[in-house]
C-alpha cells in the first residue's frame, strides 16, 4: 500500500498503516507525489536496493510527473 503524504492528514495515516501492519501488508508513505518521490518513499520503507525494491527514474519521467 502506497500512503501519499500530500494527500493524508495524520489522522487518516494512522489507521490505514496499523490496518496494513495487522494483515502483514508491505507499505510506503511518501513525501510527495512525483516518481522521483514515490521512488524514494518506496525504497526508505520496503527496503530499497538491500531488498531489491530500488527503482530507475529517469529525467523525463520526473518531468512527466511536474507536467513538462
Amino acid at each position: 500500500m502506497v500512503l501519499l503524504a500530500p494527500f493524508l492528514f495524520h489522522t487518516q495515516s494512522e489507521p490505514l498503516v496499523a490496518a496494513a501492519k495487522g494483515a502483514n501488508v508491505p507499505w510506503a508513505l511518501v513525501d510527495g507525489y512525483g516518481v522521483a518521490a514515490v521512488k524514494l518513499g518506496l525504497e526508505r520503507f520496503l527496503g530499497g536496493r538491500r531488498g531489491d525494491v530500488t527503482l530507475h527514474v529517469e529525467e523525463s519521467d520526473e518531468a512527466v510527473s511536474r507536467g513538462r
